[in-house]
């Protein structure tokens, strides 16, 4: 089930990147290309916080439905 949700979550994030880059004043926002070390820091501060709270997220919707 969580993986499910996950996917439902990547579409509508997709959808709405995709609308926002339609619209003027955000397609200049969306579409501008960033420096590489801004996407490394990004990579490396944001992947393992965003690994740990979704590992964590499982962990506890396991934990709570296990009875189940």
């Amino acid at each position: 089930m969580p993986f499910l949700i996950t996917i439902y979550v990547l579409i509508v994030l997709d959808t709405l990147l995709g609308i926002g880059s339609r619209i003027p004043g955000l397609a200049e926002l969306l579409t501008q290309p960033i420096s590489k070390s801004t996407a490394l820091w990004v990579i490396l501060i944001m992947g393992p916080i965003v690994a740990l709270v979704c590992g964590f997220g499982t962990y506890r919707y396991i934990m709570r439905n296990e009875s189940n």
